[in-house]
């Protein structure tokens, strides 16, 4: 029941937003809005059911460490 309130909610606020931006032909706004609106959308619905999230800061390390490694090698010490 949890996971239909979820999905529900999440579009009647797509929807109009969406239907909006591409009746006004703003595409660039319209795939911001999307990229936004649908890690949301699954994050609340994660979280609604209880599921357990990794700490964001164990993604930022991932993330940025052959990031770092490439700016070490490049700068020398």
């Amino acid at each position: 029941m949890i996971t239909l309130i979820v999905i529900v909610l999440a579009l009647a606020a797509t929807v109009p937003h969406t239907l909006f931006l591409w009746r006004q032909r703003l595409l660039r706004e319209l795939i911001v809005f999307l990229l936004l609106m649908i890690p949301g959308a699954i994050l609340t619905y994660m979280a609604a059911n209880l599921y357990v999230i990794q700490e964001p800061l164990k993604f930022l390390e991932w993330f940025y460490e052959p990031i770092n490694q490439l700016f070490s090698m490049a700068v020398p010490a």
